[in-house]
């Protein structure tokens, strides 16, 4: 306890854990390791704060908290529990490359109880990796944006916003916690490559691709879901919500697709030879122009379909 700072390392060879109370002075860590399996804390309770670079627990639980903050830094940091549990309780800023993984046999999650910043504005590549799924509890790139961010396995959005310059990949399935916008400022391409559920609204602003490879709202409907005018949006499975769907972009189908839902726009549909089936409850309004390509179009669902100039399908 006390006060400790090193530029070096510190670790453990027996099956102890690493308990560090820094009270009020920064901890700056080149690497923590517990060779064994114990569990690493480094904790910052007072004013001070916590820089760390490698972190391996070897199936440990690894938990980093401080006043005011942790910093993930280096050119590269690597934090790894193996099947063990991380978890994150302060504001976390990120500079370099940060891989975090949890993904060892035993389903260890990862768990952000804070925000989680770029050290500056664009800076910072994340990626996180954990066989029991990784929870964002609050916003991410809010105050400062990270370059990009990479999710591996399942993970739940609970902050509201994930805001990046570059990409943002979900591999996994993904919970929406809350109303949630998924923004990348520079443009580049956000892909949510597992299914996505959560009752609640779900906007991407890029003006690169957007991608829903599994079906949106299967398990549990979203309230809304609304892309902005840049880029495009592909779509390879069902989209399901109790409110409208707005695509401000072209929409590409990558695979046959059923959207329901109650309000369906799109600035237009390149079907590439799929099936497209519409099922809104209110009103629907097919302009031939904009949908293109398509193998067949239904449209039901209860409210009045629309259609001005000729439907063309293959």
């Amino acid at each position: 306890s006390g006060g400790v700072v090193t530029g070096g390392s510190l670790s453990a060879n027996a099956a102890t854990s690493i308990n560090l109370e820094l009270g009020n002075i920064v901890g700056t860590f080149a690497s923590l390791q517990s060779t064994a399996g114990g569990n690493i804390v480094a904790r910052s309770n007072v004013g001070g704060g916590v820089l760390v670079g490698d972190v391996d627990a070897a199936n440990g639980d690894i938990t980093l908290a401080s006043a005011t903050g942790i910093r993930l830094a280096g050119g590269y940091s690597d934090i790894d529990a193996a099947s063990g549990n991380i978890v994150i309780n302060a504001p976390s800023s990120v500079a370099g490359i940060v891989a975090i993984g949890a993904a060892g046999a035993g389903e260890g999650t990862i768990t952000f109880n804070n925000t989680v910043n770029g050290a500056a504005a664009a800076t910072g590549d994340l990626s996180v990796t954990a066989a029991g799924g990784t929870t964002f509890g609050a916003a991410v790139g809010g105050t400062a944006t990270i370059n990009s961010l990479a999710v591996n396995g399942a993970s739940a959005v609970n902050g509201a916003s994930v805001q990046t310059a570059g990409a943002q990949n979900y591999a996994g399935p993904v919970t929406l916690g809350a109303a949630t916008t998924l923004t990348s400022t520079g443009g580049g391409a956000i892909t949510l490559g597992g299914t996505v559920d959560g009752a609640q609204t779900l906007a991407v602003n890029t003006a690169g691709a957007t991608t829903f490879n599994g079906a949106v709202g299967g398990t549990n409907a979203l309230a809304s879901v609304t892309t902005d005018a840049g880029g495009q949006t592909n779509i390879g499975a069902d989209v399901r919500t109790t409110g409208a769907q707005q695509y401000g972009d072209n929409v590409l189908l990558t695979a046959n697709s059923t959207l329901t839902g109650s309000n369906f726009s799109a600035a237009s549909v390149s079907g590439s030879g799929k099936d497209l089936a519409l099922n809104f409850s209110n009103d629907t309004a097919i302009n031939g122009a904009t949908m293109l390509g398509l193998r067949n179009l239904s449209s039901g669902g209860g409210g009045t379909t629309t259609v001005a100039g000729a439907i063309n399908t293959s």
